[in-house]
């Protein structure tokens, strides 16, 4: 059964994601969407109640062929992950926006964070910093709305982690009962003889 969840989740991620790779073009000049996007805080919403918790500080570098915007989110002074956006000037006074979600390389934690962050959680965070973007450089309102992909497939990945876990903690307790040992030893509740 939870196979079939996480076969959901898959195809919810890969639908949500049918972005174009190239980025988004944006009707607004290099420099303007450069300067609306230095002050744009992102999408901390994807925190949840540990959105208080965390530090954002942006950062700015040139390339030759594109500038490159950086929010760093982090948390007592660690990086948790940063989003960069790159622009590059795509004629006639629009700005092409490429959006890329890392988390830090480095040390065991680190590694861990990235291994634990699954397809449709870095998806959910990638859609809600690119509406963000989109809001700001189209100079309108954020639409949670644009997200419903994105969320679909994250709340059924996470479903499907529950339901695995769930089954894992029903099939200890299985053995548990069956040799002896557990809440059927210690005369739990609803515990058979």
């Amino acid at each position: 059964m939870w196979r079939f969840v996480g076969l959901l989740a898959v195809i919810a991620v890969v639908v949500s994601t049918i972005v174009p790779r190239e980025g988004t073009v944006h009707a607004v000049a290099s420099s303007e969407a450069r300067d609306l996007l230095r002050t744009m805080p992102p999408a901390m919403f994807v925190f949840g109640r540990h959105a208080s918790e965390l530090e954002v500080r942006i950062e700015e570098t040139r390339e030759a062929d594109a500038v490159r915007i950086a929010w760093i989110v982090g948390r007592d002074g660690r990086e948790i992950l940063r989003y960069v956006a790159a622009l590059t000037d795509a004629g006639d006074g629009r700005t092409r926006v490429d959006l890329d979600l890392r988390v830090p390389d480095g040390g065991n934690e680190s590694a861990a964070r990235r291994s634990e962050m699954k397809a449709a959680a870095r998806g959910l965070y990638v859609a809600a910093m690119r509406e963000q973007i989109a809001a700001t450089l189209d100079r309108r309102d954020y639409d949670v709305s644009r997200l419903g992909p994105a969320i679909v497939a994250a709340s059924v990945e996470n479903a499907a982690a529950l339901g695995a876990s769930v089954d894992r903690a029903a099939e200890a307790s299985r053995r548990s009962e069956h040799e002896g040992t557990g809440a059927a030893r210690f005369g739990a509740v609803g515990a058979r003889p």
